[in-house]
């Protein structure tokens, strides 16, 4: 018995790999590559201006790093050469808000201290503080206050040495001596209570320093008649 032949028209149609299923047209073969193809071809010129643009962005950052680093270096050549009050005032100026601007301000300040102008250094060394930190900072407000009371501005100087003196900062070398010149004003004016006062907290404070020891020096003398 012989089956009946099927006709043209119920045989399935053979399937055309290189056509797409119906629904899915990117997991085809080669479907990937195409459409990145049709991508490329329709963007590129924004593709290669954006190339351009982070290259470009690359080679400026690099650039501006060794601009800063060239400036640094010629500063400091700068600031070697300047070996003079005036020459470091030139400097000051033409480097303003920098650190070693204020460096220099800070070596205005002591050549006008050792000079005896006292009113200069007591601005210079203010200028200078308001530009530094740390511990160069602590001296030129050590060296503001010495000043201030030097120019006969005591009630000034005497405010910037309490300041420094209660100053919770590691820096107790630059407070020993805040608290010893204020221990000699007060000794200066027969206040022998305020001298025990300083020495007792010197001792706290670090009772190997030679300040404290000068202290018990000034808590020995007797109190000076007016």
């Amino acid at each position: 018995m012989t089956s009946p032949s099927q006709s043209p028209e119920s045989s399935p149609a053979p399937h055309d790999a290189s056509v797409p299923a119906e629904g899915h047209p990117d997991i085809a073969p080669g479907g990937l590559e195409l459409g990145v193809h049709t991508f490329w071809q329709n963007n590129r010129n924004a593709l290669f201006i954006l190339c351009g643009l982070i290259a470009a962005g690359i080679v400026g950052k690099g650039v501006y790093s060794h601009v800063l680093a060239q400036r640094d270096i010629d500063a400091g050549q700068d600031f070697a050469a300047a070996t003079t009050p005036a020459a470091l005032k030139a400097f000051s100026a033409s480097h303003a808000g920098t650190p070693l601007a204020a460096i220099a301000d800070l070596k205005v300040a002591d050549a006008a201290y050792e000079a005896g102008n006292l009113a200069e250094a007591a601005t210079d060394y203010q200028k200078a503080a308001d530009g530094l930190t740390d511990f160069l900072a602590v001296r030129a407000r050590l060296g503001q206050a010495m000043a201030e009371v030097q120019t006969g501005r005591l009630a000034e100087g005497q405010e910037l040495l309490r300041t420094l003196s209660s100053d919770a900062t590691p820096y107790k070398s630059v407070r020993a001596q805040a608290y010893y010149q204020l221990a000699s004003l007060a000794s200066e004016a027969g206040k022998s209570d305020e001298v025990q006062r300083i020495g007792d907290e010197l001792v706290r404070l670090d009772p190997q320093s030679p300040w404290t020891q000068r202290v018990f020096s000034l808590r020995s003398r007797k109190p000076a008649a007016h």
